[in-house]
């Protein structure tokens, strides 16, 4: 136990909260360096590597071989014929879904613009008409007002015009009323001209988007649905491969190796596919975690500062706060400049989710985890809590 006073704390508080940025940062970087890694480069060659490989043992298996393997795809095949037949009908039931939308997003538009067409050159109109408005009644009350102090010059001119000068006076603090409520209808008219732009930018942005998702989709369905409708066996057959070369275990697909040169390249990136995903799900996690860490503590610093004011106010009759921390608190609170330190190189890490795995791992089971960031929070409240029972 080590025992810290008020300003030391916060101080160490905000050391704490420094190295969590940081942390958050440098694993934000890891995020986006493992996804433009594994999108730009290494699933391009997965795929490959995996459609080579399907097709070599769609070549044996065509030849009507024997042996444990094609067995595998047998059994696979009979079990991917009726989820396929399924899939055929869902694959319809999307497109016309699709096409239905199509229909509402013309239909959708249509009625928007039809809207703001109409409200448009009214805003427009109504813009002129008060800005025209204004410069007439600026114009008046400024003859009024040359009228008025052309009146009030001297002590006799004044008790001579006094009565006129009354009416014109009160005629313009109303034409100045009137003034003042006009630019405001006009701000409010141009605040609801650009609200309303705004909102058809929008629409359209959201209508466009969702447009060419249903593009995108649309295509990709089609495509499938026509593979499956003109070509079943072959796509059941590829499917049925698929699966079974991630299920079939290693060992039975290095047999095919006097047959096949990429086999083993092949169970090389799928290991590696495996460590990339799980590297993705411990970053997103990291993310996770240290976005909720950081909130905690920057509440925490909030309680303290209120605190140290609290003294700075009352310390005459106020006893100076001790906060006892543990060994597991300084622990945690250490753990974050060094993960960012590990983490720091994150072009080198994307190329090597195994190198970045054997990193992560030990905080990920230390510190990174429900359980000791709970820990973290309840001890820190006690600690909080015990030093200002001194207080009450």
């Amino acid at each position: 136990m080590r025992k810290y006073e008020l300003n030391e704390f916060i101080e160490k508080l905000n050391v704490l909260f420094g190295d969590i940025c940081n942390a958050l940062k440098e694993a934000n970087e890891m995020q986006s360096s493992f996804n433009n890694e594994y999108v730009n480069n290494f699933e391009k060659n997965y795929d490959s590597a995996e459609a080579l490989l399907i097709g070599d043992i769609i070549k044996i298996y065509k030849k009507k071989s024997g042996g444990a393997l094609i067995e595998a795809i047998n059994r696979e095949i009979e079990a991917k014929k009726p989820l396929l037949t399924v899939r055929i009908d869902e694959f319809k039931k999307e497109l016309a879904a699709i096409e239905d939308d199509f229909q509402k997003i013309k239909t959708e538009k249509a009625d928007f613009l039809k809207g703001y067409m109409k409200v448009n050159p009214e805003l427009n109109a109504e813009e002129e008409r008060l800005k025209n408005l204004i410069a007439v009644r600026e114009k008046e009350l400024n003859a009024l007002k040359e009228k008025i102090e052309s009146k009030g010059n001297g002590v006799f001119s004044s008790l001579v015009n006094f009565l006129g000068l009354f009416f014109q006076r009160r005629e313009f603090y109303k034409g100045y009323k009137e003034l003042t409520a006009e630019k405001a209808k006009l701000l409010e008219t141009r605040q609801i001209f650009l609200k309303s732009k705004t909102k058809k930018d929008d629409f359209e942005k959201n209508v466009g988007r969702r447009y060419n998702d249903d593009l995108k989709k649309a295509a990709y369905l089609r495509q499938s649905l026509f593979k499956l409708e003109n070509d079943f066996e072959n796509t059941v057959l590829e499917e049925a491969v698929s699966s079974v070369i991630l299920t079939v275990g290693d060992k039975k697909l290095l047999e095919l190796e006097p047959q096949i040169k990429n086999v083993k390249n092949f169970i090389e990136l799928y290991a590696m596919k495996k460590e990339y995903e799980i590297s993705l799900k411990n970053v997103s996690e990291e993310i996770g975690f240290l976005t909720g860490i950081k909130s905690g503590v920057e509440n925490i610093l909030k309680t303290l500062k209120s605190l140290s004011e609290q003294y700075r106010q009352y310390s005459s009759y106020l006893k100076p706060l001790a906060f006892e921390l543990n060994g597991f608190i300084d622990g945690f609170s250490g753990c974050f400049s060094e993960l960012a330190s590990k983490i720091e190189d994150d072009k080198k890490l994307a190329s090597a989710p195994d190198a970045f795995l054997k990193i992560v791992g030990p905080f990920h089971q230390k510190f990174l985890n429900e359980s000791a960031v709970k820990r973290f929070f309840e001890e820190l409240g006690i600690a909080i809590e015990s030093a200002t029972s001194k207080w009450k």
